[in-house]
C-alpha cells in the first residue's frame, strides 16, 4: 500500500510541474505499479492452477484405483474414448514427473 500511495502523491504533485526528467519519473512510477498488478495476478493465477490440480490429482488415482479393482474382478469397463484416454496418460506421466517414488499403476483401457 506504501508503493502505490506514495507513488500516486508523487504522480499529483509530478503533474503540476512541467519538467522533463520529472514525467520521465512519472513514467517509471506508472510501470513499477503496473508491473505491481502484473504480479498480483500472476500469482493468483498460479494458486488457482495448483488447487485445481492437486483437487483433479485426487480424482485421478481414485479412478485409475476403481480401474484396477474391477479389472481384479474381471469387470470390463466401458470404451473409453481416445482423447480422454490420452488426456488421463499424460496427466499420469506429469504425476510421475513431479512425484518422484509414487506408485502409481499405469492403466490400460
Amino acid at each position: 500500500y506504501l508503493i502505490v500511495t506514495v507513488s500516486l502523491v508523487l504522480e499529483l504533485s509530478f503533474h503540476f510541474m512541467n519538467d522533463d526528467n520529472l514525467a520521465t519519473l512519472l513514467g517509471l512510477l506508472v510501470f513499477g505499479r503496473v508491473w505491481r498488478f502484473v504480479r498480483i495476478g500472476h500469482g493468483i493465477i498460479e494458486a488457482t492452477s495448483e488447487l485445481t490440480h492437486q483437487k483433479y490429482e485426487t480424482l485421478l488415482k481414485y479412478t485409475w484405483a476403481l480401474e484396477a479393482a474391477a479389472k481384479e474382478k474381471n469387470i470390463d469397463l466401458p470404451p473409453c474414448p481416445r482423447s480422454v484416454h490420452k488426456a488421463l496418460l499424460e496427466e499420469q506421466e506429469n504425476m510421475s514427473l513431479h512425484h518422484t517414488g509414487s506408485n502409481v499403476e499405469e492403466t490400460e483401457s
